[in-house]
């Protein structure tokens, strides 16, 4: 058994301008299946199946009118308050823990700034069509 606190990558979520493109992009050229069909769900977020690890588009928001464009990795740790704790012990920069939903995340980032999300929300919490 892996005794790590993140032993699992569940999801790259790319921030988007045109989401309808970019998933077009994805489901037409790339042929990967959407797990949210961008023509009946809402825009504002679309998994792709690629296996134990998805592709998750987000639309950028708009932060003092400039539209975020940071990507992230997102692990999966069972639980994000014990697993942030520990991070924290070992010099990772984190956020605070937040409660999304069903589901609490965690936004840390590395010594170059690049952001990865800690989360208890499984790769697998959404049926395939």
């Amino acid at each position: 058994m892996d005794e790590r606190s993140i032993s699992t990558m569940s999801r790259i979520v790319l921030v988007v301008q045109n989401i309808v493109q970019v998933s077009e992009f994805y489901r037409d050229v790339l042929q990967l299946k959407p797990i949210f069909d961008p023509k009946v769900a809402p825009l504002e977020w679309v998994e792709f199946n690629t296996g134990p690890c998805r592709i998750a588009l987000q639309v950028a928001t708009q932060v003092d009118g400039v539209p975020s464009t940071y990507n992230s990795i997102v692990f999966y740790a069972e639980d994000v308050v014990a697993t942030r704790a520990e991070l924290l012990s070992r010099g990772a920069p984190m956020g605070e823990t937040e409660d999304v939903g069903d589901f609490q995340q965690c936004q840390g980032q590395d010594p170059e700034g690049n952001k990865f999300l800690i989360s208890n929300r499984p790769a697998l919490s959404y049926p395939t069509p």
